[in-house]
């Protein structure tokens, strides 16, 4: 299976452009469908872990078009794929019987987490996905080239708005 990241340039927090390594299980469009197999691994559906759920809520906190309406999903929210390339990044469905789509909503939602690297640059960060109103993904990505394959902690993470 061909691995599921690609490598973009970014902004590293000092304003240097960097090679950005880009988990794209949802983010296929960006790319060609030759490039890689970007399909999810399906999983028997279970609950957010405490890490995923504490980095989802904080992404929401900051006020955007239908942010109102995607915090109201978080409690309904199970996790039901996971990344092929191993990086902790994790395809979400919300029960949508329990909650409405948020109207407006972007996608990749504005709130994103910068993950420092020691040295103080840019190496990583973690967005959010929806798909006709719905949380869709949560996804971290690396400028280095191994997948994050574990969830950093909340408190060296850098949240910001994008929008």
């Amino acid at each position: 299976m061909a691995e599921a990241t690609s490598v973009e340039p970014s902004l590293s927090a000092s304003g240097k452009l960097l090679p950005v390594r880009v988990c794209t299980v949802l983010r296929a469009s960006i790319l060609s469908a030759t490039e890689m197999d970007d399909t999810p691994i399906p999983i028997t559906a279970r609950p957010m872990s405490i890490e995923e759920r504490s980095i989802l809520a904080r992404l929401l906190e900051f006020d955007f078009p239908g942010s109102e309406g995607l915090r109201a999903q978080v409690p309904f929210v199970s996790v039901v794929g996971v990344c092929p390339c191993g990086c902790v990044t994790r395809e979400l469905k919300v029960d949508r019987a329990q909650v409405p789509p948020a109207p407006g909503v972007s996608s990749p939602i504005p709130g994103e987490a910068e993950i420092p690297t020691r040295g103080g640059d840019y190496g990583g960060g973690i967005i959010a996905f929806a798909k006709d109103g719905y949380l869709s993904s949560l996804e971290a990505y690396s400028h280095d080239v191994e997948p994050i394959r574990s969830w950093p902690p909340m408190d060296v993470l850098i949240f910001r708005s994008r929008g």
